[in-house]
């Protein structure tokens, strides 16, 4: 019996301190996030996790128009996540976006190129600030038991990511599938 208690125990601590890291590629198809209408791809090698987010000007997300791109180093410790910023990035995809980007000094860039991606970590781009260098998102991650869908945190009252005290508490009902 006292074998068998240790056993359950070691197996217990050893599935719950090393977890089933996802990897391969994740998407979210078209959906609405705020008045913007996207498709993410999630991709997970190793500790690296890269989203791509499409932007599109229609709600069947045909015509896209922009891409931008975070990348993450992810620590995952239970079901907590860690994501320290690396990049940021943005990709113009028409000549339109461009234009307007160019008009306005977005980032405080003039001279952006459709189909050319920049790099906007460290800076400011209208009123939305990029993920700085190293700063540290701490979120929450669910993975279905046949690794098929990976859930994230979300902001809510208190808990907006910006510290270990205001990790996310709640998991986004929208979640990524596994391609």
């Amino acid at each position: 019996m006292k074998t068998l208690l240790l056993a359950m125990t070691f197996f217990s601590n050893f599935v719950f301190a090393n977890p089933v890291n996802p990897q391969g590629e994740f998407l979210r198809s078209c959906y609405e996030d705020d008045t913007d209408f996207l498709a993410s791809v999630l991709n997970i090698k190793n500790s690296d996790w890269t989203f791509t987010h499409t932007g599109y000007e229609d709600e069947s997300c045909s015509k896209p128009y922009i891409i931008y791109e975070e990348k993450f180093a992810a620590t995952i410790d239970g079901v907590n996540l860690d994501l320290q910023a690396t990049q940021a990035s943005y990709t113009t995809l028409t000549d339109t976006v461009t234009e307007a980007l160019n008009m306005i000094a977005y980032c405080g860039f003039h001279d952006w190129k459709t189909g050319e991606k920049k790099i906007v970590t460290d800076l400011i781009c209208d009123d939305y600030a990029p993920p700085r260098t190293g700063e540290t998102r701490f979120t929450l991650l669910q993975i279905s038991e046949e690794g098929a869908q990976l859930s994230l945190g979300k902001e809510s009252h208190g808990h907006n990511g910006t510290s270990v005290d205001r990790r996310h508490t709640e998991l986004d009902p929208n979640y990524y599938i596994k391609n």
